[in-house]
Formats: C-alpha cells, structure tokens, sequence
C-alpha cells in the first residue's frame, strides 16, 4: 500500500499498533511522493482496527477526522482486496 508521509505518522503518533506493524512503516522506502509499505489483508485489518480505535478515543476533533479519513482510504483499499481474492476463486 501506499502512504504519504502524513499518514504514516498519524498511525505512528496516534495509536497504539504495534512493533509488527510500526517496524514495516518505520521502514518504508519512499517512492515518488509516497510510503510504499507491504502488509497481508488480515494485517491490513488489524491496522484498520487500530486506526478506528485511535479515532473513536483521541479528544483532537482534527486527529479524529484525519484518522477516519485514513481509516475509510485503508478500508476500500481492503475491499478492493478482498474483491480481487474472490474474483480469483
């Protein structure tokens, strides 16, 4: 998937994800104006799910905001995943 540098420190900064998932963002290669990072689709889940986590608790309306916005760009990117698999079957 791919971030911009402003995303990748919302989930660093923000929430509480794990060494597992902040080691890969930590080390993500840039590529043109974005983060290029690699996580399965049950990671990419978890991820979502840490985002969403951040959001609901975080007192900064503008955090809140910019976390679900970054939540519901990860989410159709999931989905756009999970129609992929299933075309394959």
């Amino acid at each position: 998937m791919r971030l911009h540098v402003e995303e990748r420190d919302l989930i660093l900064n923000e929430t509480f994800a794990g060494p597992d998932f902040t080691a890969r963002l930590e080390a993500a290669k840039q590529v043109s104006d974005a983060l290029v990072v690699y996580y399965s689709s049950e990671e990419l889940d978890d991820l979502i799910g840490y985002i969403a986590a951040a959001a609901n608790h975080n007192p900064d309306k503008k955090i809140q905001i910019s976390l679900d916005a970054l939540g519901d760009s990860l989410e159709a990117l999931l989905d756009s995943y999970m129609d992929l698999e299933d075309h394959q079957d």
